[in-house]
């Protein structure tokens, strides 16, 4: 179940308790990554609670993030007391072995006024909630405290995001949960203006292109595929085009020269209109290296 409205990650602000239903290991770290350099951009102290990942993980992950990115790594500050501090389910959620909503939000209290008197700018917060799947005693007033956060985020002292893997949660609780959530959160776009928008989707793994390709939007569809061509590493390329409006003869023209430079692998497009895919096959460009189609489309 999809929340009604959804933020991408580096739109979320203070005030703001998001949630992210995952479905994989790189989803949750492109997102959390982009949520935790942000609050250091800030001047934020960002807390990640982790269940499953570890102080070692996220440290990891920053540095892959950051070389991915080209910037100065964030990592030597993972376990520090400064900006960003990575501590374990068990010491902030179940303490003395149970949970109890109020002496976690009594916490939570806590770490805001502490986060104010050391001047930071403001408190972010990330959690791995699959500890509440542990059996421990209280783990049913999880709906509970969800509800009750609201108590601490409406000042605007805090950006929260609750982490739920899907592969581990059944559906019943992420429904309740995306209801408790109105606002679910997003990875940040690759590309996005009025005309053309580009995102990374994690379940396939790929591109999603929505709005129109044309002369003027094409240099933007073309420096992401060509980083993502550099970056995918031995792995093929799906680009899901459904969104696609329009796309010209320059469009169409690079994303054939980047299946041509892929070496051994394929950029596979998916979802693309029957009319489009009659206009790709009459110029023989559906014979390309390295072009291949899911031929969801029919060729009537």
């Amino acid at each position: 179940m999809r929340s009604a409205k959804v933020k991408q990650v580096g739109r979320m602000r203070p005030g703001d308790h998001l949630y992210l239903a995952f479905g994989s290991d790189e989803e949750q770290r492109e997102i959390v990554c982009d949520f935790i350099t942000d609050g250091l951009a800030l001047d934020e102290k960002v807390v990640f609670v982790g269940d499953r990942s570890t102080a070692d993980t996220v440290a990891g992950w920053l540095d892959g993030h950051s070389r991915a990115a080209g910037t100065a790594g964030a990592a030597d500050t993972v376990g520090g007391r400064g900006f960003l501090q990575v501590r374990p389910a068990e010491s902030a959620y179940l303490t003395e072995g149970h949970f109890d909503p109020d002496s976690v939000l009594t916490a939570l209290r806590t770490e805001v006024a502490a986060a104010q008197r050391e001047a930071f700018s403001g408190l972010r917060l990330a959690v791995e909630m699959s500890w509440a799947l542990r059996g421990a005693p209280g783990s049913g007033r999880l709906p509970e405290y969800e509800r009750r956060l609201e108590e601490v985020f409406h000042d605007g002292s805090v950006t929260g995001l609750c982490l739920y893997d899907r592969r581990l949660f059944d559906g019943g609780v992420l429904g309740h949960m995306t209801r408790l959530h109105p606002t679910a959160v997003e990875a940040n776009a690759l590309h996005d203006d009025r005309m053309l928008r580009i995102t990374r989707t994690f379940d396939p793994v790929g591109l999603s292109v929505a709005g129109a390709v044309d002369t003027t939007t094409v240099p933007a569809l073309a420096a992401v595929l060509n980083k993502r061509a550099a970056a995918a590493g031995h792995e093929d390329i799906r680009l899901d085009v459904a969104g696609l409006e329009f796309i010209d003869v320059a469009g169409l023209r690079a994303i054939v020269e980047t299946a041509g430079r892929l070496q051994g692998r394929v950029l596979r497009m998916t979802n693309l209109a029957p009319a489009l895919r009659r206009v790709v096959s009459l110029v023989g460009w559906d014979q390309s290296p390295g072009l291949e189609f899911d031929d969801e489309a029919v060729l009537a």
